[in-house]
């Protein structure tokens, strides 16, 4: 019935709240004007390992009391790109600094669906999402052209939309029909960043 499959497709959770390291590498360009005021550039690398899978159930449903349903969601965030433009204030050996610029990075997201009556649903998409991200950061001036820098960013990408797909088994095929899933795949980070200035 609609009223059965909306229930179900309700069960599958959009936001999850993944987690994880990352490790990378970044070049960029600071300019440093007499005020203090500083603008710059900086293309970055990282290897993210942040990942995330619920399991739910199993939930009893109110169309069909007797039916109950497991739900399973799984997301992973791998290589990420960006290039950003920078501006700060800096004082001695301090910089503080806002970014803000272009990003995207490599994601996977699964969803599936199991009842105690047989139904099978699966589904999930390998995709390249693109964003922006903005960045507050903190850096340190050792004096001898190496700096440590702590910084927090969060990205704001596009979703990973999918359909499920019956899958071999299961016991309801008819009437056909798929739950349309909307995965969220925004992220925040924190690094810190040892850099030498040349």
């Amino acid at each position: 019935s609609q009223a059965l499959r909306d229930e179900v497709a309700a069960g599958l959770s959009p936001d999850l709240d993944a987690s994880g390291a990352a490790y990378g590498v970044q070049v960029g360009y600071n300019h440093q004007f007499a005020s203090g005021f500083v603008l710059g550039a900086e293309l970055d690398w990282s290897k993210l390992d942040i990942d995330e899978t619920r399991i739910t159930g199993p939930i009893a449903t109110t169309a069909f009391p007797a039916l109950t349903y497991d739900y399973g969601n799984a997301i992973e965030l791998d290589d990420k790109l960006a290039l950003k433009g920078r501006i700060g204030w800096a004082s001695g050996s301090h910089l503080f600094s806002l970014s803000v610029g272009w990003v995207q990075v490599d994601a996977q997201a699964f969803a599936g669906i199991v009842s105690n009556g047989n139904y099978l649903k699966a589904g999930g998409r390998s995709q390249t999402l693109e964003g922006t991200e903005i960045g507050v950061a903190y850096e340190y001036d050792f004096g001898n052209q190496w700096s440590l820098r702590g910084e927090w960013l969060m990205a704001d990408v596009d979703s990973i939309n999918f359909d499920t797909e019956y899958l071999p088994g299961s016991s309801f095929t008819s009437p056909a029909y798929s739950e349309s899933v909307r995965q969220n795949a925004d992220f925040e980070t924190f690094r810190l960043a040892l850099n030498y200035r040349f």
